[in-house]
Order: structure tokens, then C-alpha cells, then sequence
């Protein structure tokens, strides 16, 4: 019995790892499906899922204890019952735990109350958790005594399965996500001005999918420019000195500067890379250009 219920446990986390993706995506596309997405992922409702899955793993467990008692010539409620309860509860604690956890990270991260990272790490924690507590309560406990200890083992090869898989698949999510949220990001970026993204990416009030958005849409936009020669103002010269540089042309007096400065030979008042604004100035040979007068942003490395 062993065998078909492996199968039917990669079979459901096979599903779950298929299906899952696509639920969260047509909710969020579908207004209606959204807050019937939303109302399955509120802590009751996931923990009714949770005592669902527990128990179901459990009952399977009574059943195959009860199918396996004729051969022992015992009721269907027999001296295996406990064990295998114990045994298949187990995995289902494990299942359980990584999937309502996961579920929970997903609904913060709906709600923007927790970033990326942090959803991550939420969920490697549970996992691990997850994986350790059946068997180590189950050793601690002292029920399984000689040769039965091989039963703890063996949970244990089953429920640190569980939980590596369940923690990879959301994490296999969370990249998908993360990609998906940039793409659209992006999208909306094209319309903004390049001032605008500026003003925003210097705000700092930025999660990390919206920061990355913003910074890959100026990257392009410098990098697609055409090229013009700015005057960037050299420090601790003792006099107004100004190095041309070649920048890109961002547009509303924006630059980026792309000549690399080596600050052990000169120190410029911004750095390679900057976005500066710029005007035009007078200079005090007769010559006059754009002078980068303000930074805007400084693109992180």
C-alpha cells in the first residue's frame, strides 16, 4: 500500500505545484476570482485547510491499517492503527504546514505587507520546521521501540522529501512572480517621463520588484540614447576646473554619466554612472555647455 500512496503523493504535489501558479494568476486577472482567492487565503480558512490535510493523511492512515488487519487476523481497528496514524499524520503535518504557510506568504505578499526576500525566508523556516517536528516528536515521544525505530527514519526520509519540494516549488513561484511583476512594472514605466522615474527610484519608498523596474527602464533609456559631452566640476582643485565627459541624453536636462573616473586621479563632484541634471553655463575661458549642476540618482551597482 505503500507504493500507490507515494504516487498519490507526488501525484498531489505535482498538482499543487502546476495548478497553483495559474489559481493566482486568474485571480489576480478575474476581479471575482481575486476575492474568492483572497477569502481562501484568510487564516481561518487556512487553517480549516490545514486540520483538512492532517486529517486526511491520518484517515489514510486508519484505512490502511484497517485494510491490512485480516492478514493479521485483526478488527479493522488493530494494534497498527496508532502507528500508522502516527506515521501518515505525520507527512500530512508536514504537507499541511508547507502548503498553509506558503498560502499565508502568498496573501502577505498580496497585501504588500512583507517583501520577497522575506517571504522566502518565511517559508524555508516552516518547511524546515515542517520536515523535523514529526520525526523528532515521534523519537522524543519513546512509542516506537527496537527495530520500530526504523519507522522514524523512514518519516524522516518522507517528510524532509515533503518539505525540500514544497519549499522549491515556492520558491520556483516566487522567481516566476517576481518576473512577472517587473515585466508589468516596466510596462507601466515606459509611460512615465524620465524625470518621473527619477523622482521615483531617488524616493526610496520602493519594494525590490518596483526598484528593479525603474532602474532596468533608465538603464535602457541610457543605453539607447544618443550620446552628448557634459562638464562635470573637479573637487579639491583650489580652482573651478571641469572634465567633459561623455553622458547619455535622458531627456527634462537629465544625463547619465558613462566616462569612467578613476578617483585616485581625479575626483569628480559626481561619479561614472550618476544621473545628473545639467544646465548651461559659462565658463571662464569663453566657452559655455551643459554643466551637470545636481544629482539626480546614483543606479545601484
Amino acid at each position: 500500500m505503500s507504493n500507490p500512496f507515494t504516487l498519490l503523493l507526488l501525484l498531489a504535489l505535482a498538482l499543487a505545484v502546476y495548478f497553483t501558479p495559474r489559481w493566482i494568476a486568474s485571480g489576480r486577472k478575474h476581479p471575482n476570482a481575486k476575492a474568492i482567492f483572497v477569502a481562501l487565503l484568510k487564516p481561518g480558512s487556512l487553517m480549516f485547510l490545514w486540520l483538512l490535510v492532517v486529517g486526511a493523511f491520518a484517515g489514510y492512515g486508519v484505512l490502511l491499517a484497517g485494510l491490512n488487519g485480516p492478514l493479521y487476523a485483526e478488527p479493522f481497528f488493530n494494534i497498527f492503527t496508532l502507528d500508522s496514524v502516527l506515521f501518515y499524520g505525520g507527512i500530512g503535518f508536514t504537507v499541511a504546514t508547507c502548503l498553509t504557510a506558503s498560502l499565508h506568504a502568498v496573501r502577505r505578499l498580496q497585501e504588500k505587507s512583507i517583501t520577497f526576500d522575506t517571504a522566502v525566508s518565511f517559508s524555508g523556516l516552516c518547511s524546515a520546521i515542517a520536515a523535523f517536528v514529526p520525526p523528532l516528536a515521534i523519537a522524543l515521544s519513546g512509542h516506537w521501540h527496537g527495530e520500530e525505530t526504523l519507522g522514524i527514519l523512514y518519516l524522516a526520509v518522507f517528510t524532509v522529501g515533503a518539505g525540500i519540494v514544497g519549499f522549491g516549488a515556492f520558491g520556483a513561484w516566487i522567481v516566476l512572480r517576481r518576473r512577472t511583476d517587473v515585466a508589468e512594472l516596466k510596462e507601466r514605466c515606459h509611460k512615465l517621463s524620465t524625470a518621473e522615474l527619477i523622482h521615483r527610484m531617488s524616493s526610496g519608498a520602493l519594494d525590490a520588484g518596483a526598484a528593479i523596474a525603474l532602474r532596468e527602464v533608465v538603464m535602457e533609456r541610457s543605453d539607447s540614447a544618443k550620446r552628448a559631452t557634459i562638464y562635470v566640476a573637479l573637487e579639491n582643485e583650489g580652482i573651478d576646473v571641469w572634465r567633459p565627459v561623455e553622458a547619455s541624453i535622458l531627456g527634462d536636462n537629465l544625463f547619465q554619466i558613462l566616462t569612467f573616473n578613476d578617483p585616485k586621479a581625479e575626483q569628480w563632484q559626481f561619479a561614472s554612472g550618476a544621473v545628473v541634471r545639467c544646465a548651461k553655463r559659462d565658463f571662464a575661458d569663453g566657452q559655455s555647455g551643459l554643466a551637470a549642476m545636481e544629482l539626480a540618482y546614483v543606479p545601484a551597482a
